[in-house]
């Protein structure tokens, strides 16, 4: 069977979106009780970045929705400096539904690394399903592209010998969530 080619879909209009739940996984322990002090907020606005409220809490990890000095809106995810193979499995994934690796930068005293990434304004397909549960059914034409474009992103990372294990309803609209990438998830 043919690969599907990615540009036989069409992405929506705008990649930026406002989530307010972030798909995280808990397989890691990035604890650091400077999150949402001043030295966490010291250190983002030392990276050009101002925090605008958190977007969602799983485990240990924190997600924080953040706007650069031009006032366009990011993500900012903890992760444990260990999981070094994460950030550089997230920084070499370039796909139109795989939400987008921005920067990243370190907090040398609390062994972390904060990733920013792409925002994506159209929620999550969990909050969706939720909000439509009232109104009735989705279109089939929208849960096929839906579909598709987790199998895009799916081919895309699977041809790169990397596996994603938490897949759930939590995942982005606009785009995959392909972005919450462990050690114990690659092959």
């Amino acid at each position: 069977m043919d690969d599907f080619q990615m540009q036989n879909y069409s992405r929506p209009s705008n990649s930026r979106s406002d989530s307010n739940e972030t798909n995280l996984s808990d397989s890691s322990d990035d604890s650091d009780s400077s999150i949402g002090t001043p030295h966490f907020s010291q250190l983002l606005e030392e990276h050009g970045y101002t925090i605008q409220k958190e977007l969602g809490q799983r485990g240990s990890r924190i997600v924080f929705l953040v706007n650069d000095k031009d006032g366009n809106p990011y993500v900012i995810k903890k992760i444990n400096s260990k999981n070094k193979k994460e950030v550089e499995i997230l920084k070499s994934l370039e796909h139109g539904y795989i939400v987008t690796y921005v920067d990243l930068f370190e907090d040398k005293e609390g062994g972390l690394f904060y990733v920013v990434m792409e925002y994506c304004a159209g929620g999550n397909l969990y909050q969706r399903m939720k909000a439509q549960k009232e109104r009735g059914f989705f279109e089939e034409q929208q849960i096929l592209d839906w579909f598709v474009q987790i199998c895009l992103a799916l081919q895309y990372i699977h041809k790169r010998n990397i596996i994603h294990r938490d897949i759930k309803p939590h995942v982005n609209t606009d785009k995959s969530s392909i972005n919450n990438l462990s050690p114990n998830q690659i092959i």
